[in-house]
């Protein structure tokens, strides 16, 4: 990611995936109140249009540089349980 290999499906896709997180936010009163609160509590006074805005604004180059930001800390690896 940090080195820029996301395709256009790959983005557009992920932006589909946040925007229909946002709406369905706007159906239930308790994701809301919960929306309110974290924006109360960040600071960033923004709506949920605002916010999608914002991701529609997003561009691979922001992703880039986002995930530079970032360090691999640590690896898990999971592992099935054998059928008896």
């Amino acid at each position: 990611m940090e080195k820029g290999a996301i395709t256009d499906i790959e983005m557009n896709q992920t932006k589909a995936m946040i925007r229909n997180v946002i709406k369905e936010m706007q159906d239930s009163a308790f994701e809301m109140i919960a929306y309110d609160f974290n924006r109360q509590l960040s600071g960033r006074e923004r709506t949920p249009d605002e916010l999608l805005r914002q991701v529609e604004g997003i561009s691979v180059d922001d992703v880039k540089q986002a995930a530079s930001a970032f360090s691999l800390d640590t690896i898990y690896f999971l592992k099935g349980q054998k059928e008896e």
